[in-house]
């Protein structure tokens, strides 16, 4: 209860079809699809929590680690979120790149000497 892990399915219509929820879940479910997706590659995934929360950090062999949220939509409501837990998680691994990757929105922005990059799934789906 004082740190709870994530949780991700292997199946996400099995996950659909035994949920207690009334919504879609259309933002976990990205996200799980996203976490499949590093899982298929065989990528070391770290999840990360201090103050703010990042869905992923992955450490890849022959490449600097790579900091990562999953949002479906990236909108004023979640916005400030999104991006604080991208930053905290870059700052802990002293990394000056992180990624939002969402269903279909696409933008480039700087906070001091870091840089956010927003990517469609489908786009960084095709280039990891």
């Amino acid at each position: 209860m004082v740190s709870p892990r994530k949780i991700y399915t292997i199946d996400t219509a099995f996950a659909r079809s035994n949920s207690l929820s009334f919504s879609h879940d259309t933002g976990r479910l990205f996200e799980n699809c996203i976490f499949l997706h590093l899982c298929r590659h065989g990528r070391a995934i770290s999840y990360f929590r201090q103050k703010y929360e990042c869905d992923f950090i992955v450490r890849q062999p022959s490449a600097p680690a790579m900091v990562l949220q999953a949002c479906s939509d990236l909108n004023p409501d979640n916005k400030d979120r999104e991006i604080s837990g991208l930053l905290e998680a870059m700052d802990f691994i002293n990394h000056r790149e992180g990624f939002i990757v969402t269903l279909d929105q696409e933008d480039e922005f700087s906070a001091g000497d870091r840089k956010i990059r927003v990517v469609p799934a489908w786009k960084w789906l095709e280039s990891f």
